[in-house]
């Protein structure tokens, strides 16, 4: 076959095919014997044969596990918006219980498929919490803002509303893309012109996020990260906010009172927007590679007015590997 294909000069003839030897004479001599030529011919025409059926045959399995792979990826892409679709309607329960349900089902499901899941999950959970604290928009000084008050405030932030709070923080902590997805996707947490009085954000990364406008009134945010977050207008009356992170925040017109506890730091590379200088001077700087524990002992010494040692010793924040800016 190999002398065919080669266009060599083959001879169609037995002398040809037979067996060819050199005596020590430098005589050759030819011997053949046609019935093992016939079949040595017959054997490779088999192996043609064999080696076609064999390529289709691997192509065929070729398509049925394409096919087979294709029809397991639909069905487990519709067994994933089964389970988003009865996660959000029980957000919509008249029963507490159940909507808290709905939220841990949104959170393990965008735990457990990310690539598909996150941004419809986290879309979910924060239109969640917006519609629902966006009713009654008032603040605590009696100021209305946007509607008018149908109820005394409550002491307690609204537990399912909370949950979705803490399982958003709880999913992008947990998956390891978040930041590329949020990037690729161009996402940011917003919760703006919300009611989240009396809400607890201590631990919570609301890294990029838009809360304009939003009321924190006697909210307590212990070592929360507020990096590059969009706060102005945002109201914290008699909120307690100790050893948070506010690097690259925007505070324009954020509203306190003098009940307010805002004991906050920030990277010296990325410092806050519209911040009150009698507030700034308040402000601990943290070096990008310093430890923990050297920030709050430089904050001790530096800022001695601040109690930074109540505030920062105790206190570190939930993580030093910081979502980056999304640009």
């Amino acid at each position: 076959m190999a002398l065919i294909v080669a266009n060599q000069n083959v001879e169609w003839t037995w002398q040809y095919w037979g067996e060819h030897t050199v005596n020590q004479d430098g005589i050759t001599a030819t011997r053949f014997d046609r019935s093992a030529i016939s079949r040595n011919f017959f054997l490779g025409f088999l192996a043609v044969v064999g080696l076609g059926l064999a390529i289709w045959r691997s192509w065929l399995s070729y398509l049925q596990t394409r096919t087979g792979l294709r029809q397991a990826a639909t069905a487990e892409r519709g067994l994933i918006i089964d389970r988003y679709q009865k996660g959000a309607l029980m957000l919509e329960s008249e029963e507490l219980t159940v909507r808290l349900a709905g939220v841990y089902a949104l959170r393990d499901l965008a735990l457990s498929d990310p690539d598909e899941t996150y941004i419809l999950v986290l879309d979910v959970l924060t239109g969640f919490v917006r519609e629902r604290t966006q009713k009654d928009i008032i603040r605590e000084d009696g100021i209305l803002s946007d509607a008018t008050p149908k109820a005394p405030p409550k002491a307690r932030f609204a537990p399912d509303l909370q949950e979705a709070i803490d399982a958003v923080s709880h999913i992008r902590n947990k998956v390891s893309d978040a930041i590329l997805i949020e990037r690729e996707a161009q996402w940011s947490l917003r919760i703006i012109n919300s009611n989240l009085r009396h809400i607890n954000l201590s631990y919570k990364n609301l890294t990029n996020g838009v809360f304009a406008g939003s009321i924190f009134d006697k909210a307590f945010i212990l070592c929360a990260d507020f990096s590059n977050c969009r706060l102005v207008n945002a109201s914290f009356w008699g909120a307690t906010v100790i050893a948070t992170d506010i690097s690259g925040a925007n505070l324009k017109d954020v509203t306190m009172s003098a009940h307010t506890t805002f004991k906050v730091w920030a990277y010296e590379d990325n410092l806050p927007q519209d911040v009150p200088e009698e507030l700034r001077k308040a402000i601990p700087l943290r070096h990008r590679s310093e430890p923990w524990g050297d920030f709050v002992n430089r904050a001790i010494k530096e800022w001695p007015d601040a109690n930074w040692e109540t505030y920062l010793k105790s206190f570190p924040p939930i993580s030093d590997k910081k979502f980056q800016k999304i640009e």
